[in-house]
């Protein structure tokens, strides 16, 4: 049997359409994804321990070895995880530091969303959502979603925030020579081709057909999300997040 298999790593902004990504790939069957796998680690004291970063390093190099280990057994061709920038970046920047070290072995898959107000309703929604039911994590499909009643006086700071986050994680794109990348549009308006250029950049069948029961969240129509739409609105109004929400196309 071959047991040589492709390394990748899905790298996302967060709430850029990375679990539906996931959620697909991981249904072909030479694929093995294992999604956000450094999220059971969040809650380990050992990792809240800043005076042993050196142990940290080390469990997280084994941590890593387990995904991309001895897959003799498995039959396989591409064996991943998710890393998402605004998470696990923060919090165990030694997974960063293994995949800059190995990046001319490791192929990326980036996941963004340029539209910053799209994206931090999305993330909102997420946390009213687990708040209503702390002790479950719902996945995508589960999710319902409220109108949702912004901090105007705020917003701009905060999409300013997020316009410099996107540009940072755009940077760090730049140090891999094995990647592909796709917008939130890319996975919501052609997920057909992503998949096929995913699964051919993973070196596996792409005329596969997979599919998922995850859907679409956020509604379309800001008016139809934005609980104090017209508030909004004239806050952004003149601001260079105008785009955000002025135009239908622009702000999908």
């Amino acid at each position: 049997m071959n047991n040589e298999f492709i390394k990748y790593v899905i790298f996302s902004q967060g709430k850029s359409g990375s679990s539906l990504l996931c959620n697909l790939l991981k249904k072909h069957p030479d694929v093995i994804n294992q999604g956000e796998y450094f999220n059971t680690l969040s809650s380990s004291a050992i990792f809240k321990t800043t005076e042993i970063s050196k142990v940290n390093r080390d469990l997280i190099r084994t941590y890593i070895g387990n995904i991309y280990g001895n897959r003799s057994n498995i039959p396989c061709k591409a064996i991943g995880f998710k890393y998402i920038f605004s998470l696990h970046y923060i919090l165990f920047p030694e997974v960063w530091e293994y995949l800059y070290e190995n990046r001319k072995e490791i192929r990326m898959i980036a996941t963004s969303r340029r539209n910053h107000l799209k994206r931090f309703l999305s993330a909102t929604n997420a946390v009213i959502q687990r708040k209503k039911d702390p002790s479950s994590i719902p996945v995508p499909s589960e999710f319902e979603f409220e109108k949702i009643h912004l901090d105007a006086g705020s917003l701009a700071e905060r999409l300013r925030y997020m316009e410099t986050e996107y540009r940072s994680f755009k940077s760090l794109l730049e140090h891999f020579p094995s990647i592909i990348s796709f917008d939130y549009d890319d996975l919501l308006n052609n997920i057909n081709k992503v998949l096929w250029d995913s699964f051919t950049f993973l070196g596996v069948d792409p005329n596969v057909e997979v599919q998922s029961h995850y859907k679409k969240i956020t509604p379309d129509n800001l008016q139809d999300a934005i609980e104090n739409y017209d508030e909004v609105f004239e806050v952004l109004t003149g601001t260079p997040y105008e785009w955000c929400i002025a135009d239908p196309v622009l702000s999908a």
